[in-house]
């Protein structure tokens, strides 16, 4: 459960329109206003109903994502999924960085549930050995910095925590461990 009140401009998103579903899937530490974009160009463009939720613990403060599971995600998107069968006749699935793998996550564990699945810069795999020691160390820190956003145009900002808890930046390790397995049912 949410401790701190979302950010302005980091809410879900719904975008009413034709048959066509898409779940539209933010990254980590990030919220709906990174994507919302490629999500209005979907609906915009090509008529698609779109949804872009508020994964749990993001949009708000870092400290919310203690505690979130992968699978607290997982089901967060399910429901958005029963949201869009409501009235939509297909759905597909995409997602950038964390968004792009639980993408891939969902298609290969569901694949009945989507027409097509889009992951974009999903990670597989990391090799950072100053996370991989704070990941596993005992008495290693409790938070990372994660660094400034690598958006280059300077008027456009990005809602971005400040450090990513480790404890949940375990949680994407660990979908990534599961992803890779599934990866050949895609």
């Amino acid at each position: 459960m949410a401790n701190y009140p979302v950010i302005p401009g980091a809410e879900p998103v719904y975008l009413p329109g034709n048959k066509t579903g898409c779940l539209v899937i933010h990254g980590f530490t990030s919220s709906p206003q990174m994507i919302r974009e490629y999500g209005e160009f979907l609906a915009h463009k090509g008529g698609y109903t779109v949804t872009i939720p508020l994964l749990r613990g993001h949009g708000t403060h870092q400290d919310d994502l203690n505690g979130v599971t992968f699978v607290d995600w997982v089901q967060d998107l399910l429901g958005e999924v029963k949201r869009l069968q409501q009235s939509c006749d297909q759905i597909f699935v995409t997602g950038l960085s964390l968004g792009g793998l639980l993408t891939s996550y969902l298609a290969a564990t569901y694949p009945t549930m989507f027409a097509g699945a889009i992951p974009i810069n999903a990670p597989s795999f990391w090799h950072d050995p100053e996370r991989t020691i704070a990941l596993f160390a005992p008495d290693g820190p409790q938070e990372l910095p994660n660094g400034a956003p690598d958006i280059k145009k300077p008027d456009v900002f990005e809602i971005v925590y400040e450090a990513m808890p480790v404890p949940a930046f375990r949680q994407v390790v660990q979908l990534m461990q599961i992803t890779d397995l599934l990866l050949p049912r895609l």
